[in-house]
């Protein structure tokens, strides 16, 4: 079969007689090569030790959640109700603060409904000292292991997870404190 000369001779014909032909159209042009994307900082590493550091503040942080939360239902003064809703709040915020450090080799603690032996079978006001006594000395623990984290003993994810957190640790201490001290024994 031969091949037809009439398309081409109708594109020569359309031009010499001025009208507009739309051409075909360019080829595409290449994109320009990629700019290299900046590499992210490698993934920091913690030691076995700060892992150890990390595991526990992780476990006693949710402790003190469960135990809260717990208390939130449990309560007999609406004072002490309202300070464990709070520090439920309180502590899930400094859980996430505390993944930060993570390099996710540590795994984070399961919840657990099992409020703790020092508030099992307590009611009323001996519940609500109990359990203001247990939160002083999670709290009072919790901020002195902080206060002497932020060495040469750990690397810098964990001294600034501990720089950024010490301060809200340091509040909740004296509020336990207090509250706990408000609480009337029975």
């Amino acid at each position: 079969m031969k091949p037809s000369l009439a398309l081409p001779a109708a594109f020569v014909f359309a031009g010499l007689a001025g009208i507009a032909v739309a051409a075909p159209p360019p080829p595409a042009a290449k994109p320009a090569p990629a700019a290299t994307a900046p590499t992210a900082p490698a993934a920091f590493k913690l030691s076995p030790a700060d892992r150890n550091f990390l595991a526990d503040v992780l476990a006693t942080n949710q402790l003190e959640i469960d135990v809260s939360a717990y208390a939130a239902t449990q309560a007999h003064s609406e004072k002490v109700r309202a300070f464990a809703k709070a520090r439920v709040a309180a502590h899930k915020e400094l859980a996430a603060q505390f993944q930060k450090a993570n390099d996710g080799l540590v795994a984070p603690p399961g919840t657990t409904s099992q409020p703790g032996i020092n508030l099992l079978g307590k009611t009323g006001a001996d519940f609500d000292h109990a359990y203001m006594t247990l939160m002083a000395a999670y709290d009072h623990g919790l901020m002195t292991r902080f206060s002497v984290a932020d060495g040469p003993q750990h690397g810098e994810p964990i001294r600034a997870m501990v720089r950024a957190t010490l301060p809200t640790i340091r509040k909740n201490d004296a509020e336990s404190r207090a509250l706990e001290r408000a609480v009337p024994i029975r």
